[in-house]
C-alpha cells in the first residue's frame, strides 16, 4: 500500500498544470508592435524635427499667396490694378495713369498763376481777351490721352471741367491747345488746357468724363495756394 501510494503521488507531481499546460501570453512589446512607432519617434525628437518641416512649408504658401497678389495688382485681377482702374473714380494724382474704356488719360502737370494787377497793366485793362484779374487763378493743365484700341478713339476738350470748391457750377476751360478729333489706334496726344478760378479755393478738381463709363474720373489739382505770380 505505500508502494502504491507514493506511485501515485510521482504521477501527480509530473503532471503538468492548467496554467502551465497553457501557451504563454506574448509580452506587450511583442503584441502591439505598431505601438513602439510614436514611442521611439517622441524618443528621438521627432516633434523637434516636423516643426522645421512645418514652417519650411508655411514659408512656401505665404510666398505663393504674395506671388498672386502681386500678379494680381499687376494684371488688374479680382479688381486691383496699380494703373487706377476703370471701374474707380478717383481722385488720382499728378503723373498717374488712369484707365479709360480706350486706353489711359494722365494729368502730366499743373501750373498756376495769378492775374495781372492794373499797376502791371498801366491801366490798361480793357479789350484784353481771357484777362485773369488780380482775384482770380489761372491753371494751365498738360494732359495725355492715349489711345490703346485697335480702332480709333473719339476725344474732345469739353470732356475735361474743373470742379472748385468756391464755385457753384463747373468751371469752362477757356482756351486749349488741341480740338475734337479722333485718335488713331495706338496712338498718344497731348493738349494744355487752361482755366480760370476764383482765388481762395482750397479744393480742385479736374473731371474727365468717359462717354463708355457710367462714372466721371476726378483728379485732384490741389488748392490754389501757392499760386506763382504772373510777370
Amino acid at each position: 500500500m505505500k508502494l502504491l501510494e507514493k506511485t501515485t503521488g510521482d504521477d501527480r507531481s509530473a503532471r503538468p498544470s492548467s496554467a502551465r499546460a497553457s501557451h504563454p501570453r506574448p509580452s506587450a512589446r511583442k503584441r502591439r508592435p505598431f505601438l513602439r512607432l510614436p514611442r521611439q519617434w517622441r524618443r528621438r525628437g521627432g516633434r523637434s524635427g516636423v516643426l522645421p518641416l512645418y514652417a519650411f512649408l508655411g514659408g512656401v504658401a505665404t510666398l505663393a499667396l504674395v506671388g498672386v497678389f502681386l500678379a494680381a495688382s499687376m494684371f488688374g485681377w479680382f479688381g486691383v490694378s496699380s494703373r487706377g482702374g476703370a471701374n474707380h473714380s478717383g481722385p488720382f494724382g499728378l503723373a498717374q495713369d488712369v484707365r479709360t474704356s480706350f486706353g489711359v488719360v494722365t494729368i502730366e502737370s499743373v501750373d498756376k498763376s495769378t492775374g495781372l494787377t492794373s499797376q502791371q497793366l498801366a491801366g490798361v485793362n480793357h479789350g484784353i481777351q481771357n484777362l485773369v484779374s488780380p482775384d482770380q487763378v489761372q491753371l494751365d493743365v498738360l494732359v495725355s490721352i492715349t489711345n490703346e484700341l485697335d480702332a480709333p478713339a473719339a476725344y474732345s476738350p469739353d470732356q475735361f471741367v474743373l470742379i472748385a470748391d468756391n464755385s457753384d457750377t463747373p468751371i469752362q476751360a477757356t482756351s486749349a491747345t488741341f480740338h475734337d478729333g479722333a485718335l488713331q489706334p495706338h496712338a498718344q496726344i497731348e493738349g494744355k488746357l487752361s482755366f480760370v478760378v476764383s482765388l481762395g479755393a482750397r479744393k480742385l478738381l479736374l473731371r474727365y468724363t468717359d462717354p463708355a463709363q457710367p462714372q466721371p474720373i476726378l483728379f485732384d489739382l490741389g488748392s490754389t495756394a501757392g499760386a506763382q505770380t504772373t510777370k
